[in-house]
Order: C-alpha cells, then sequence, then structure tokens
C-alpha cells in the first residue's frame, strides 16, 4: 500500500479503498455542530447527522465533540450500543494517538457487572434514571435556595439579626442540597431519562449558585470520573484528574509525589479549615476557564455556544445582583455581606467534607501513566473502586444527607443512574467484587470516613515520609 500524510490525518491506501489513520490533535479540530467528530474504541466516528436524533439530546455529544469518548461511552450505554453506533455512524478512520492517557480494552470482569447491572434494572422493569426523591429533594432545595435570600434579608430590615444569621444557615444548607441532587444529577445526566429535565436542572443550578454546570461537566463528568486519582508526571500537571490537581507549593499535601514543606506538618488543622473558600474558588475558576484558560486541568473546553453563554453570563449577573447588590439597597452592606458570608461558609464546608472522603484516604489507590505507553495499565472499573470509598450504607439518613455521595463506587461505575436507585444495586457490585477479589473501601459510618481523610493528611503532613497507598 501507499501511505500519505495531510495534516493530523494519514492516507493509508491499499487495494481498493483508503483508511483514514487520524491524531488526536486533528480530531479535536471536528467539535461543532457542523462538523462533529468523536473517537471510540479507537474508531473515529463522524456523528454530525445523529446529533439530533441521539436519545439523551446533542449537547452531551457537543461536549464529548472531538475527543475520545471512550470511557464516557462504555459507562453510560449498553453492552450492545456499540453495535448499533457503527449502524448509525459513518466510520472515518483510526485513532493514532491519544490526548490523555488509554486503558486496556473493557475488562470481562466490568463486561460480565455491567450485565449483571443491566439484567437488574430490565427485570424489576426500574428506569435507573428515574427516582422520585430525587425530583423531589431537587425541587424543594431550588425553591429554598430561591425563597430564603428574601427571608434573610427581610429579617434584617427588621433588626432580627440573629434570626436572620439561622435563615444564611439555612440558606447554606438549601445551596449544598441543590449541589447535591439537581447539580450532581443533571450534569450527570442521571436526572430522568428527558433531556428537558437535564437541561432545567442545570438553568435552575446556575440561578440558584451562581455557578456554572458546563465547567462542573468538564472538571467532574469528563475529566474526575474518567481518571479518577490518575496521576501524570509526564505532563506539564502533575495529575489527568483536575480534582487533584496541585502545584508546589500547594495549600496542602495529598499525592505522594508533591514535594514537601514545613506547613505541610499542619495541613491536617488547617485544610479542613480553608475548605470555606471552595464555592467562591469554583466561581472564580468558572470565568477563568470561560475567559482565558479555556480548559480546566487537561480537560479542554469545546466552542461554548449562545445557549451556553447567556445562561453562564445571565446566571452570573442574576446572582451577583440578586445576592449582593439588590439587598444593599434595603439593609447596610456590612449586613449583606456577612449573611453571605455565613450561608457561602456552609455551602462550602458541607460540599467539601462530602467531596473530599471519597477519594483522599490511606487506602486509595493513586494510579500513573506508563510515560513510554502512556497507559494506565490497570483495569479502569477495577481503578474506579480501588480509588473510592463507601460508607454507612445502612444509614439512609446519611443518604439523603450526602445526596448518595455514600455509594460512590456504584457511582463511579455506573454514572448514569440516578442516586436514588444506587443503593438498589450496591449488593450486587459489592458481591461481584467479592468474587473477584477486588477490594472495597467501605467504613461503616460518615466520622469513620471524615477521621480517614484527616489521618491521611496528617500522614502526608510528616516531613521526610512519601507515603505509599495502602489497602487496610
Amino acid at each position: 500500500g501507499i501511505n500519505a500524510e495531510y495534516g493530523g490525518v494519514l492516507l493509508s491506501f491499499g487495494w481498493c479503498f483508503a483508511i483514514m489513520k487520524i491524531d488526536w490533535v486533528e480530531l479535536s479540530k471536528h467539535n461543532t455542530e457542523e462538523d462533529c467528530w468523536v473517537a471510540i474504541k479507537g474508531k473515529v466516528y463522524d456523528i454530525t447527522g445523529w446529533l439530533d436524533k441521539h436519545p439523551g439530546g446533542k449537547r452531551i455529544l457537543l461536549i464529548m465533540a472531538g475527543r475520545d469518548a471512550t470511557l464516557i461511552f462504555d459507562s453510560y450505554h449498553t453492552l450492545k450500543s456499540i453495535q448499533l453506533l457503527t449502524k448509525r455512524c459513518p466510520v472515518v478512520g483510526d485513532l493514532v494517538s491519544s490526548e490523555h492517557p488509554k486503558f486496556p480494552p473493557m475488562s470481562e470482569f466490568y463486561r460480565s457487572l455491567k450485565s449483571k447491572i443491566e439484567k437488574y434494572f430490565t427485570d424489576q422493569k426500574i428506569d435507573p434514571r428515574y427516582s422520585s426523591s430525587l425530583l423531589v429533594k431537587s425541587f424543594t432545595s431550588i425553591l429554598l435556595s430561591i425563597l430564603l435570600p428574601c427571608f434573610v434579608f427581610y429579617a434584617i430590615s427588621k433588626g432580627q439579626l440573629l434570626l436572620a444569621s439561622f435563615l444564611a444557615l439555612l440558606l447554606g444548607l438549601a445551596n449544598a442540597m441543590v449541589g447535591f441532587t439537581a447539580l450532581h444529577d443533571s450534569t450527570h445526566f442521571s436526572m430522568t431519562s428527558h433531556p428537558i429535565i437535564w437541561i432545567i436542572g442545570e438553568i435552575s443550578v446556575n440561578i440558584c449558585l451562581g455557578a456554572s454546570t458546563l465547567m462542573w461537566i468538564h472538571q467532574h463528568f469528563i475529566g474526575h470520573h474518567s481518571y479518577t486519582n490518575v496521576l501524570d508526571e509526564s505532563k506539564k500537571m502533575d495529575a489527568v484528574d483536575p480534582d487533584v490537581c496541585t502545584n508546589d507549593p500547594d495549600f496542602r499535601r495529598i499525592k505522594r509525589n508533591q514535594m514537601y514543606f514545613n506547613r505541610y506538618k499542619y495541613q491536617w488543622i488547617y485544610a479542613p479549615i480553608l475548605y470555606g473558600g471552595l464555592s467562591i474558588k469554583y466561581r472564580i475558576n468558572d470565568v477563568l476557564i470561560m475567559l482565558f484558560t479555556k480548559s480546566n486541568g487537561h480537560i479542554r473546553l469545546n466552542p461554548v455556544d449562545s445557549f451556553d453563554k447567556i445562561i453562564f453570563w445571565g446566571s452570573k449577573f442574576f446572582f451577583l445582583f440578586y445576592r449582593f447588590i439588590a439587598p444593599c439597597f434595603f439593609v447596610p452592606i456590612s449586613q449583606v455581606l456577612l449573611m453571605n458570608l455565613i450561608s457561602e461558609l456552609v455551602f462550602s464546608y458541607y460540599l467539601a467534607f462530602t467531596f473530599q472522603v471519597n477519594h483522599i484516604f490511606s487506602s486509595a489507590l493513586w494510579p500513573t501513566v506508563d510515560p513510554n505507553t502512556e497507559e494506565v495499565d490497570m483495569d479502569w472499573a477495577k481503578l474506579q473502586i480501588l480509588t473510592t470509598l463507601d460508607y454507612a450504607h445502612d444509614s439512609p439518613l446519611t443518604t439523603h444527607l450526602v445526596g448518595g455521595l455514600n455509594y460512590q463506587i456504584i457511582h463511579h461505575l455506573f454514572p448514569y443512574i440516578s442516586q436514588g436507585n444506587l443503593p438498589l444495586v450496591a449488593p450486587i457490585v459489592k458481591k461481584h467484587c467479592e468474587k473477584h477479589g477486588v477490594k472495597y473501601h467501605y467504613v461503616p459510618s460518615y466520622y469513620d470516613a471524615f477521621v480517614g481523610h484527616v489521618n491521611y493528611l496528617k500522614e502526608l503532613g510528616s516531613q521526610g515520609i512519601a507515603v505509599e497507598p495502602h489497602l487496610d
């Protein structure tokens, strides 16, 4: 045959046909509604004609456009979906390089587990994406997040500062519950099976929290869920997972490959206190990514359409006006700032103390990328299990208060399952792990999980000790 290269496309001419060899840079250029490619399992597909026919809507396809979507595709689709894809979308060529680390092909461990979960929901005639409790909690928390600021500042106008402070605390709790429910499940496309509900959920979250769901999708849905705790020292940033990217120095040491600084000795004390700035950090990052960096860690931002720009800037302005500017016409600015400080601290601590315990603990695995092959040499599903901690499965109250994140292992394996349905399949996953000898990290209570996180910060803050991950 004859090989000819044009840009990032290598054409291999055989006797009767041409096979395009496409690198990731060329793939990344095809990321618009008029020209939309994705790579799945080494093949590049032109899905432009499928955008308006996709059962999950075209928005998620445009977010994934120009990328290798294998990991997302496998975790959200049935085992037979790849056969349907090849029938409906033309193959453009073969992907010959990767923007991000690759994993081995789907293992029998993961394949058989997916088969069991699919069979369970089919046999029980349950829509895995539908949970009435999630919808009720989402609606209630959104409504409270919209109404409570009015009551907070009305109480101040009547001289009831103590009552206003209590209501501000409740506002912070309501905001956090929006994060656990509408934010989390709408951006995982698991809030029913209807794309319009996902969009309504996202718009509501943007308005209530002043935080961008589009940026959260890039950080959490694409980056964190695909490459949980994965480190890559060969890149400019030290981790592929945006959630654990750090600088030297950083405000804390959570990875053994970070440089040591003396202040880390006390990080187990001061780091949890600094978690109170989480909400402000995310909102600032939103703007920086939109205007300047165009990426969240290693995860680049595709062109943002007019709809998302309107939602992004409109919700930022609304949040700033509704929570800060408008109240200043009726109450002193100092009290406006104080009430917002109370609600933001409650909001940040609630979210941070819940999120941090799931992946930053002593027994968590920190996988690395082989610099020669640019691959993670382990099964993706097993990686999700070994990097994650579950807790308090026997406590419905805990499950309610943390939005099902105490079933984090199941959520990472099957992110399309609504949080209300995660407990249904936990026994299946646990039994499957036991059968195959895969460690399932679990502690009986949130308290144990939190103590484990603090103890891990204390361990990595010990001078001169590069703590290796270990299994209890």
